[in-house]
């Protein structure tokens, strides 16, 4: 480009007013699908592809989570690069999710275009990367990929020059600050030079080292049978784990906050539903506003019968004053999230403020 090939080493800027990394509420609340609107936003652009029309995108429709975390993750990126010289700025483009009812896309035409159990109900999306040396971000392939005899090839062939790194790194670091981010699919050329870039970038403080180690970042440098091979030469493939609903009920205590209350402590009461034991929940939390989770004290943490239903419950305490601090006055409806095994799940509660 002519100019700087890094970033450069100092803290970004901070971000405010980003939309909500975190859906609050019921998992059905949470996992409704819903078309992706508005078309366009802070660092994003939902143009029509593959047979869409502006009226008629029918392969646009998200989990409500997703879209959030999607409209998070671009507007983050946007922000953190608006001052960048390394080349100007678009949004990114958008690509193929599912249809309105869950079907993978093109579907309704006698055409699905994705694997079975990819892009159905909701939790995919495949986005655009970042790109240079192009009018905007729009799906293109980013590099070489034809063979020797110039035949297509549906991968890179080498690394790919027109990719932007750091803006694809920086979006996939946002991406992973959500706690259900399954996996991030890139070309296998695209890899390694992301991979560089997140070390790039904790190095220079961009993005914090515990969460470059989480990043679930999938490729494959020859065919390894996974999936991620072909195909991903134009795009990157986001999954986002659904909620379960296992929770049977929710009772924080006390029912009615006093912010100016000198107390140490709220009282969580988790019951699940049959099948599923208190006693396996780990990395419980409470959802405070869009972005912040707040994680349980160590102790004290008990199983017993607290609304005496002869159901176990778990009982779990978090710290008053921060919870006080983060909350509206009035009725404000709190959710409570963690993990069984491998299944997240998420249930609410409506205690009132003063």
């Amino acid at each position: 480009t002519g100019q700087g090939l890094t970033p450069g080493a100092h803290p970004p800027k901070p971000c405010h007013d980003l939309p909500d990394l975190l859906c609050a509420g019921s998992p059905a609340h949470c996992g409704e699908l819903v078309p992706f609107e508005p078309v366009a936003g802070p660092g994003y652009r939902n143009d029509p592809e593959n047979g869409e029309t502006w009226d008629d995108q029918y392969r646009s429709y998200l989990r409500r989570d997703l879209r959030q975390l999607v409209k998070y993750a671009t507007a983050k990126v946007a922000c953190l690069t608006a001052d960048w010289e390394t080349w100007p700025f678009e949004p990114l483009g958008l690509i193929d999710m599912s249809e309105a009812d869950g079907s993978i896309p093109g579907s309704s035409v006698g055409y699905p275009g994705h694997p079975p159990g990819t892009h159905e109900d909701g939790k995919d999306i495949d986005l655009a990367y970042y790109q240079l040396f192009a009018p905007d971000n729009a799906p293109r392939v980013i590099g070489d990929h034809y063979d020797g005899d110039g035949y297509e090839q549906w991968h890179l062939m080498a690394p790919p020059p027109a990719l932007d790194v750091w803006r694809t790194a920086l979006l996939i670091a946002s991406l992973t600050e959500h706690p259900r981010l399954r996996v991030v699919g890139v070309d296998g050329q695209a890899g390694p030079l992301i991979e560089y870039a997140f070390d790039v970038l904790v190095d220079g403080e961009w993005i914090d080292a515990e969460l470059r180690d989480r990043i679930p970042l999938a490729y494959e440098i020859v065919d390894e049978g996974r999936g991620w091979f072909l195909f991903h030469h134009h795009h990157l493939h986001v999954s986002l784990l659904p909620l379960a609903d296992i929770v049977d009920e929710v009772d924080l205590d006390p029912d009615v906050l006093n912010t100016k209350s000198t107390g140490k402590t709220i009282t969580a009461y988790l019951e699940l539903k049959a099948g599923y034991d208190v006693e396996d929940v780990n990395r419980i939390a409470l959802m405070l506003d869009g972005h912040t989770l707040l994680p349980a004290l160590e102790a004290p943490r008990t199983v017993g019968d607290h609304d005496k239903d002869g159901v176990p419950d778990l009982m779990v305490k978090f710290d008053r004053q921060t919870v006080a601090g983060a909350l509206s006055s009035g009725e404000v409806e709190v959710s409570l999230t963690g993990m069984v095994g491998p299944l997240h799940f998420q249930g609410t509660d409506t205690i009132t403020v003063k």
